[in-house]
């Protein structure tokens, strides 16, 4: 099983703003982050 990755609070604050700038599906693609982990 995967273990969990964790990430500190300015990472998820521009993961955001990416996400709101060019939409949060290719923003987690550039960030190399599950689409899914989105809605956590």
């Amino acid at each position: 099983m995967a273990q969990k990755k964790m990430y500190d609070k300015e990472f998820k604050i521009q993961a955001v703003k990416l996400g709101r700038e060019i939409g949060f599906s290719k923003a987690a693609q550039e960030l190399g982050v599950n689409t899914d982990t989105r809605y956590g």
